[in-house]
């Protein structure tokens, strides 16, 4: 993305910016509207990225005694191999490092290579596999989540 482009900017999940994010049961996506309402209640973490008044994505995030725990993190089909991935993943770590965690935890689909890449080309080591984890609600196949985690003061990083 050149400099001068405007770059987007991260705000706190709320029901005000919850109401514009799409909630397409067609999408396969299991995390619809009232689950991140549910999970918000339950003290989860939303954060929005948005580029001037359109959401692009959001993340669902957890933390845990010293690491962050991504639950769900999504850019709309829209926006997708234009960079902000990467930037939303990056502003995700710096909130992680702020809080003083030493790493973020998170699981991708087996299947979803292009998720693979990033996390891989960001420092994301995979750890474990849950088989059968994913499940297609239309065919109702099963696809294993690879675990996936980044460790930042182990790799020399400071606080």
């Amino acid at each position: 993305m050149p400099v001068d482009e405007k770059q987007p900017v991260t705000e706190r999940l709320t029901a005000q910016l919850l109401s514009r994010i799409p909630d397409d049961p067609n999408r396969g996506d299991p995390w619809r509207k009232a689950l991140i309402e549910k999970g918000l209640a339950a003290g989860d973490y939303g954060i929005c990225l948005i580029l001037d008044d359109t959401v692009l994505g959001y993340a669902m995030l957890k933390w845990l005694p010293d690491r962050m725990e991504v639950l769900n993190f999504v850019i709309f089909p829209l926006f997708r191999s234009m960079g902000y991935g990467r930037i939303f993943l990056q502003t995700i770590e710096n909130i992680c490092r702020r809080e003083g965690c030493s790493g973020i935890w998170l699981e991708v689909r087996e299947g979803n290579q292009v998720a693979l890449d990033l996390y891989r080309s960001c420092g994301y080591n995979p750890v474990g596999r849950r088989p059968g984890y994913y499940t297609d609600s239309g065919s109702g196949m099963a696809e294993d989540a690879i675990l996936m985690e980044r460790l930042f003061w182990a790799s020399g990083e400071s606080p």
